[in-house]
């Protein structure tokens, strides 16, 4: 694998990796020195490609991921893959909250993560899709907000999806954790 790494290098590498493994976003490098001196970054990415991983550039930040060939393997089994009904509703959340306003011209920002890039839309709004009961929507984003692919929105009578925003820091707006 290398070159045995000093006491203060392993403990950086693996400080990086335990970091990029657990957070919901960007790592920045410059929180790391495993993640900005190109020696160490390469330790990293050998430790990942152990495991099935890869190191992904991602900004002024770094990210984890399965490699393509593992990634594949697992969809073929099912692992990790969303079931066609919370597709369809993510699907519906995207056209709701982000397509179709921005066809109108409703929305200003420049990315549909931003806060203004996006609307919430009820979980009635959804349902105005005859293919997927009430039931089967309700239970879907609550599928996908325990993935985080959507972050909880205010309940009312009737619940709020928006996609999910992410932020720099891993903490969302609007969900109450910080990662």
């Amino acid at each position: 694998m290398g070159a045995q790494l000093a006491v203060e290098d392993e403990a950086a590498v693996r400080d990086a990796i335990a970091a990029l493994e657990v957070a919901e976003g960007v790592v920045p490098a410059v929180a790391f020195p495993a993640l900005q001196d190109p020696a160490l970054r390469s330790a990293v990415t050998q430790r990942l490609g152990a495991c099935g991983r890869v190191l992904i550039s991602a900004g002024p930040g770094w990210v984890s991921g399965y490699d393509d060939e593992v990634a594949d393997t697992l969809a073929g089994l099912d692992v990790g893959v969303l079931s066609p009904t919370d597709r369809a509703v993510l699907a519906l959340v995207l056209l709701r909250t982000v397509a179709i306003p921005r066809a109108r011209g409703e929305l200003s920002g420049n990315a549909w993560v931003t806060p203004d890039g996006a609307r919430p839309a009820t979980v009635a709004e959804l349902n105005h899709n005859r293919h997927l009961t009430k039931k089967q929507i309700t239970e879907s984003l609550r599928n996908l907000r325990t993935l985080g692919l959507l972050r909880p929105g205010h309940r009312s009578e009737s619940s709020l999806a928006q996609p999910c925003t992410g932020c720099p820091g891993n903490a969302r707006p609007g969900c109450g954790r910080t990662c």
